[in-house]
C-alpha cells in the first residue's frame, strides 16, 4: 500500500493547563523507520453521524533531510484549518517549525499558533476580532519531542514495544503552554471505508491531568478528549481519525478520501 502521509490535528483540541503522566510511560524523541516522500493526498471529514464537513487536502514535499507538510480542511459552512508542519526525518523525528490557523463558524476560539523549534519562539494570536487581535509571544525551553503535527508520524514509526509512549505538546487555549500526550495501542481493527477494508493498528491518544491527590474533577475530565488515529499494517500509511480540531469541539471523523470522490 502506497503510504498517505497525514498530520492529525491536535492542537487545539487540548486543554492548555499543566498536566502530569501518571503511568510509567518512555518520554523520547521517536526513531525513524519509515522516510517520508513527496505526496499529495485527499481527505474528508464528518460528524460522527456521517455528515460531511469539509473536504481535506495535505500536500508534502521533502529536500533532503527536511520534510514539509500543509494540511487544510474547508469546511461548508466556509471555515478552515490550515496546519503547516516543517520536520526532519532522519535518525528521530524533530520539529522544527509549524503554523495552525483556524478559522470560521466551526471554530468558536479562532487563532494561530506559531513555533520556531529552533529558538523556542512561540507565538498565540487570537484572530477572532480582526481589529482587536491579541498575540501573546514567549521564548521557551521547548523539548526535543515536541509532537505538533507529528502525531501521526509517531505512530507511523513507534515500535510496539515503545508504548506506551509519552510525546510533548504545546497547547494553546489561551496561552502557549507545554503539556504531555499519552500514546497507547488499542490493538488491530478493520477499518472500512469507501467500500475498502483494511486492517489497522488502532493507536488512542490520551490527556492526563494529576490533581490533589490523583482526584480530578468530573468537569475537567470531560473536557480532555481521547483521540484515536488507524494506521494501516504493513507499509504504515493513515487510515482514520477520530479527534476534535477545536477547542470544546465536538468528535469528528476524518477518513481517506475516495478516488474521484471528494464530496456528497
Amino acid at each position: 500500500m502506497h503510504r498517505i502521509p497525514f498530520a492529525a490535528p491536535l492542537a487545539a483540541a487540548v486543554v492548555a493547563i499543566a498536566m502530569s503522566v501518571s503511568e510509567q510511560v518512555s518520554a523520547d524523541t521517536v526513531a525513524v523507520h519509515h522516510r517520508e516522500a513527496d505526496a499529495h493526498g485527499f481527505l474528508t471529514l464528518r460528524a460522527m453521524d456521517g455528515r460531511m464537513l469539509a473536504t481535506g487536502e495535505q500536500v508534502q514535499t521533502t529536500l533532503g533531510n527536511t520534510v514539509r507538510k500543509r494540511l487544510t480542511f474547508r469546511f461548508n459552512d466556509g471555515s478552515l484549518d490550515d496546519e503547516t508542519t516543517e520536520f526532519r526525518d532522519a535518525g528521530r523525528l524533530r520539529l522544527i517549525a509549524y503554523q495552525h490557523v483556524q478559522k470560521g463558524p466551526s471554530f468558536p476560539h479562532p487563532l494561530e499558533l506559531t513555533i520556531d523549534a529552533r529558538t523556542g519562539r512561540v507565538a498565540v494570536r487570537d484572530i477572532g476580532d480582526a481589529r482587536a487581535a491579541h498575540v501573546e509571544e514567549k521564548v521557551l525551553a521547548l523539548p526535543e519531542d515536541l509532537s505538533n503535527g507529528l502525531v501521526t508520524n509517531i505512530v507511523e514509526n513507534v515500535k510496539p514495544d515503545g508504548l506506551p509512549l509519552s510525546v510533548s505538546y504545546l497547547a494553546a487555549t489561551p496561552r502557549p503552554r507545554l503539556v504531555r500526550l499519552v500514546i497507547t495501542s488499542g490493538g488491530l481493527d478493520s477499518v472500512a471505508n469507501a467500500g475498502v477494508t483494511r486492517q489497522g493498528q488502532h493507536y488512542v491518544v490520551d490527556v492526563r491531568i494529576g490533581g490533589i491527590g490523583g482526584i480530578v474533577s468530573t468537569a475537567i475530565r470531560k473536557s480532555l478528549p481521547r483521540s484515536h488515529i488507524w494506521i494501516s499494517t504493513g507499509i504504515p500509511g493513515f487510515l482514520r481519525a477520530e479527534t476534535p480540531l477545536g477547542v470544546d469541539g465536538p468528535m469528528w471523523r476524518i477518513d481517506l478520501a475516495a478516488p474521484g470522490r471528494q464530496t456528497d
